[in-house]
């Protein structure tokens, strides 16, 4: 199991850490509110996306970490959009 969460989940994790990276830079800017609602978004991505693979596929572990990842890449993305877009 923990073999096939690395293998599906583990190239996402440079989303996560730009996400991550980008959050604290965030912080520093003083500018957290993308940042928060990133963090909020991500952890309901997962939740929506994992109730549904429960529902759909009765707990299908691969739909389950594609849930997973699609999760880290909108955590990166939407912590991106305030550096991207400047004011």
């Amino acid at each position: 199991m923990g073999a096939a969460y690395l293998r599906a989940v583990a190239p996402a994790y440079g989303c996560f850490g730009l996400g991550l990276a980008l959050y604290f830079a965030s912080q520093g800017a003083r500018r957290l509110q993308w940042a928060v609602f990133a963090s909020l978004a991500r952890v309901a991505v997962i939740v929506t996306l994992g109730y549904l693979t429960q529902r759909l596929w009765g707990m299908e572990i691969g739909a389950f970490f594609a849930a997973l990842v699609v999760g880290l890449a909108i955590f990166a993305a939407m912590n991106a959009v305030p550096w991207l877009v400047r004011r």
